[in-house]
């Protein structure tokens, strides 16, 4: 099962600010919380007073709550502190021994870079006592341009699961990005600037990602609602227009076991719902339109689809409404997959 998490700036905003944001995003079923403990010209004293004032509430909310560290870490924190302010994770990036990492393994659960693990370092750490089921995240990338290529990406996911490590990337916001650069924290490169609700279900769909964080500050209200309503039903929203069957609106769907090429078939709405259809705005139907049969196709009568090529008109079948465009590529995931679909308006 995919976990949800969040990153936090532990410089960027006020204790106040971040609480308020952990019980929103709690609301979205995230498991974990995120954060830098690597900030250049920070002082240790200012981040311990930030971690004492939210380490319990991240505590209450039962998120685990992982830190990035280097050996610098260990400059301003002891692993009692580290304790104290209620951490459970560390993401270990580099500068640390096979050993130094089996010795922390006894008391945090250890995460570590995918990108960078190999068999070599993999064997140093079960000869050093490494035994615990362990994670590795790849990093996130400010930087326009530098987020990781899609194959690189897949290779080095196969190669971990071939090893029994789970996974985890990030996703941008479309809210408030982070700084210093404000372009977006995503993983790959190819996820800047997208939808993170699509972003999100190709990482975990195409990838089978174990752990998706989002790396920017806070979601739009919309994308917000997205990520409520799947976390809710499992259901995937769709926005539509030009609603012409105000019957298709706020009820779950499902696509047919017996997967069609050309469109996305509702497997409960024809049996649902009897009412008879006469032929009404037959027209092209283009990738997005929702269409329903009318009373010229027999028994098809009511049968509900979602278009996903371009096809001719036909006086047996009525449109009904319009994906909005910017919802058109999360229909490849409701036609590849058992996720329910609901309709609602823009």
């Amino acid at each position: 099962m995919t976990k949800f998490g969040i990153t936090i700036s532990l410089t960027e905003k006020s204790p106040e600010e971040l609480i308020r944001y952990l019980e929103r995003m709690k609301g979205l079923e995230a498991g974990s919380v995120f954060a830098s403990l690597q900030i250049p010209g920070d002082s240790g004293e200012a981040l311990k007073r930030t971690l004492s004032a939210i380490g319990l509430q991240i505590k209450d909310l039962g998120l685990d709550f992982v830190v990035d560290i280097s050996p610098r870490t260990f400059q301003n924190f002891t692993l009692k502190d580290l304790k104290e302010f209620g951490i459970t994770g560390l993401r270990i990036d580099n500068g640390m021994t096979e050993k130094e990492i089996a010795d922390l393994s006894k008391e945090f659960q250890i995460i570590l870079n995918a990108s960078t693990l190999d068999d070599a370092f993999m064997e140093g750490l079960k000869e050093n006592g490494f035994s615990q089921p362990f994670e590795a995240w790849h990093n996130y990338y400010p930087r326009k341009n530098t987020g990781l290529w899609e194959r690189f990406f897949a290779e080095r996911n196969d190669w971990l699961k071939n090893h029994n490590v789970k996974t985890g990337a990030f996703i941008a916001g479309d809210k408030e990005m982070r700084g210093t650069v404000f372009e977006g924290l995503p993983t790959l490169e190819k996820h800047r600037g997208a939808s993170p609700f699509e972003a999100f279900l190709e990482l975990k769909e195409h990838y089978q990602t174990d752990t998706i964080l989002l790396g920017d500050f806070d979601l739009s209200e919309g994308t917000y609602f997205q990520f409520l309503s799947f976390a809710k039903d499992g259901a995937i929203p769709l926005r539509v227009e030009n609603v012409r069957e105000k019957a298709i609106l706020n009820t779950i769907f499902h696509n047919r076991f017996d997967i069609a090429r050309d469109v996305i078939r509702a497997d409960e709405f024809r049996r649902r719902n009897k009412k008879e259809y006469l032929p009404d705005l037959c027209c092209e139907r283009v990738p997005g339109t929702v269409t329903i049969d009318n009373r010229l196709y027999g028994r098809y009568m009511g049968e509900l689809q979602i278009v996903l090529v371009s096809l001719a008109a036909d006086e047996r079948v009525n449109v009904a409404a319009q994906v909005a465009e910017k919802d058109l590529p999360l229909l490849p995931y409701i036609q590849e997959s058992r996720h329910g679909f609901f309709f609602y308006r823009k």
